[in-house]
């Protein structure tokens, strides 16, 4: 069996260990309170079945299931998933930080703005602003590859169009260094469109008070 070194995704850390290269497990999740949202993002070349261990003793075989926690706690849930025509195999583990309605400073939502002054036909800069505690860890995926750990990043896309930008929040690693994620957040970035990066604006206000008429 090879192991995989920790990594990255859209939304969170993860480590992983596959069987073959014909399939490879993968998920993100979206924390509300003390509930998780678990979305299944797997390949595998026939198909697979699912299952899922949420760390604090149960589990389940939907494929997009949702679990709430019963404690404010950092616990590991796993996916496992299974090829049983290539007879393939893969598991992905990663932590959550379960802090319940307390979290009011872990907030992953985000704003952004394009910055249209200096666009062009292959730059498209966006400013990002966070909306949580600026003493967290952060991980944003920009949907064209780039990622950032800046509290206020500023990325460049270089083609117009629309992509799928997250946040990861985290408040530290566990005993295992994986961040122990306490909020993601994603949302669609469309840049350009137009025919040119050029989009003036203006505004006017008449002064009829000089005015002549």
């Amino acid at each position: 069996m090879n192991l995989k070194s920790a990594i990255f995704t859209v939304f969170l850390a993860l480590f992983a260990s596959a069987t073959y290269a014909q399939c490879s497990a993968n998920a993100q999740f979206q924390v509300t309170d003390s509930t998780v949202q678990f979305y299944d993002s797997s390949y595998a070349a026939n198909g697979y079945r699912v299952e899922w261990s949420f760390g604090d003793g149960n589990s389940s075989t939907a494929l997009n299931p949702s679990h709430t926690y019963a404690s404010n706690a950092t616990y590991t849930p796993c996916l496992f998933i299974e090829d049983t025509v290539n007879s393939c195999s893969d598991t992905m583990c990663w932590s959550i930080y379960i802090q319940g309605s307390t979290a009011s400073n872990c907030d992953a939502s985000f704003t952004y703005t394009i910055d249209s002054l200096n666009m062009s036909a292959s730059s498209y800069p966006v400013f990002f602003n966070h909306n949580s505690d600026t003493t967290l860890g952060f991980l944003w995926t920009f949907g064209d590859g780039g990622t950032s750990n800046a509290p206020y990043p500023t990325h460049t896309y270089s083609a117009a169009g629309t992509y799928t930008t997250c946040l990861t929040i985290f408040t530290g690693y566990d005993s295992l260094n994986l961040p122990i994620v306490c909020d993601t957040f994603c949302t669609t970035v469309t840049v350009g469109g137009g025919t040119s990066g050029c989009n003036p604006t203006m505004s006017y206000t008449i002064d009829s008070t000089n005015s002549n008429r």
